[in-house]
């Protein structure tokens, strides 16, 4: 199966991110993480977005570590939504 790896960083933002494009048997599968200053403060996002032999997404979902805050935004679509 297709795997594909990309890091790059980006000086605008003093940020650096680390991304996987992957092949699945029901689509595709791009995860990676960033880390970047948010308000001054670090922080780490994991995210990882699924999509289907169409392209359509089915499952989105982004976890965010800023200094002592933390979050997850996860969004679904489809028969298991």
């Amino acid at each position: 199966m297709f795997r594909l790896d990309v890091l790059w960083h980006c000086a605008a933002l003093s940020s650096a991110e680390h991304a996987i494009l992957r092949e699945t048997a029901g689509g595709w599968v791009l995860s990676g993480d960033v880390v970047v200053p948010v308000e001054d403060v670090p922080a780490h996002i994991s995210y990882r977005v699924d999509v289907d032999l169409g392209w359509l997404p089915t499952a989105t979902r982004a976890d965010v570590t800023a200094g002592d805050r933390q979050g997850t935004l996860e969004l679904q679509h489809g028969a298991g939504a």
